[in-house]
């Protein structure tokens, strides 16, 4: 059986509540790493896997279990505790 593809089963109002807690914006997430807004959007809504984004909520303290991260960044978080 195949497996649903990352981010299908990412929590979007959950990541939302969790910047909101961190007075952080999607906005602000996008003009720091200098993408458009529509790509983080996309990212927390699981539509798109941008690593650099999901590397960025992380980052913010975002629960990984929210996020629904790829297999490759899941492997880097369980080793580590933190994406590298």
């Amino acid at each position: 059986m195949r497996r649903a593809r990352p981010g299908k089963k990412r929590r979007f109002r959950l990541i939302q509540e969790a910047m909101d807690q961190r007075q952080m914006y999607f906005r602000d997430v996008a003009r720091e790493l200098g993408v458009s807004k529509t790509l983080v959007m996309k990212t927390a809504h699981g539509e798109g896997n941008s690593r650099r984004v999901l590397k960025r909520f992380l980052e913010l303290g975002i629960d990984p279990a929210l996020l629904d991260l790829p297999e490759d960044m899941q492997a880097e978080t369980t080793n580590t505790g933190a994406v590298a």
